[in-house]
């Protein structure tokens, strides 16, 4: 019981020491975009993206040494919650019913019919024939009516089934994932490059003063012989001007700069 105390307020503390340091140095430091993080610090997850979201609690994690167990927990039962009021049942079963229903009501009259006819013939020979069948007649002409209106309602049932199912495609086709746009790297002046996949730790490296694109879906390490770059992706533009050795991470589509102590640690504890 005095651990799982201990746990939770830990998890409290770590979620008030981000409040107090603020979101401007936290984006200074992580390169989480401020509303990101804003977001995050006053939980108002409506702006959020789920996946996108439980990267930056991670890296707060990890760059603050925190627990936000709490704050993830928060999250996900947010993202359950919100995309659980999207999803519908089947509306099949009730059209199926509906069809059982209408063959048991057309036997139900053919069953009728057949009675009808059989009076009908028995009353031959003591009615005259023309009081009879137009008796027979009104009778049929009453049961197609009857048929006809009940067919008419299931059309209708049925077509309002199908709207609201292509109105659930529309719905999880808004709902697929959004891609990220290119990461751009754009050197100010020739500069050396060199760059590791994270997936596979494959290298490549170049020395170019021209314009060059990354895959934003992968995680990626990048190392620069000087600082004078600038990095976009979208919107958001990141510049550097320092003259020195540049090394960034990009993973779960955030770019940050790290240390070289950092940066030889997430390449598998070589330099290059």
């Amino acid at each position: 019981m005095e651990n799982e105390i201990s746990d939770e307020v830990k998890a409290s503390l770590g979620f008030e020491t981000l409040k107090k340091i603020g979101s401007q140095k936290i984006y200074e430091k992580t390169h989480i975009s401020k509303a990101a993080i804003e977001a995050l610090l006053h939980k108002s997850f409506n702006s959020l993206d789920r996946i996108q979201s439980q990267g930056f609690i991670s890296i707060l994690e990890r760059d603050y040494d925190v627990d936000l167990t709490h704050l993830k927990s928060e999250l996900k039962d947010f993202f359950d919650e919100r995309d659980g009021v999207k999803t519908s049942g089947t509306l099949l079963i009730p059209k199926e019913r509906k069809k059982s229903k209408l063959w048991i009501f057309i036997l139900f009259f053919a069953v009728l019919l057949a009675a009808g006819f059989y009076f009908y013939t028995q009353k031959m020979s003591q009615e005259p024939s023309k009081k009879v069948i137009t008796f027979n007649e009104k009778k049929i002409l009453k049961v197609q009516e009857h048929i006809e209106t009940y067919e008419a309602k299931l059309q209708d049932e049925i077509n309002e089934t199908v709207e609201i199912v292509e109105q659930n495609r529309t719905i999880s086709t808004l709902l697929d994932p959004i891609m990220l746009p290119p990461l751009k790297i754009t050197p100010k002046k020739k500069v050396w490059i060199g760059i590791i996949s994270l997936e596979d730790h494959e290298k490549d490296q170049k020395t170019t003063q021209t314009a060059f694109e990354l895959d934003p879906e992968k995680n990626w390490l990048m190392v620069f012989g000087h600082g004078l770059i600038v990095i976009s992706q979208g919107d958001e533009v990141f510049e550097f001007e320092s003259r020195k050795q540049l090394r960034l991470a990009y993973e779960e589509g955030i770019l940050r700069e790290v240390s070289k102590a950092e940066f030889i640690a997430l390449n598998e504890g070589r330099n290059w």
